[in-house]
């Protein structure tokens, strides 16, 4: 859900900054772009995203 928030542990957090750096970076050398590497990040982040979003919503419901 776009403009939502969410709320990470410090290690999760890492993680998210570790997958969103590898993105830029592999987007910063735009004469040298591996779209399947951006495709295969992309989807990391996104379902790393879904991921603790479903656990976000566990914690909720218990």
């Amino acid at each position: 859900m776009p403009g939502a928030k969410l709320s990470a542990t410090a290690r999760e957090r890492t993680t998210l900054s570790a997958l969103v750096v590898s993105l830029a970076d592999a987007l910063d050398s735009a004469e040298e772009i591996d779209l399947d590497g951006v495709e295969v990040l992309t989807g990391l982040l996104a379902a790393y995203v879904a991921l603790l979003n479903v656990q976000r919503d566990r914690k909720a419901s218990a």
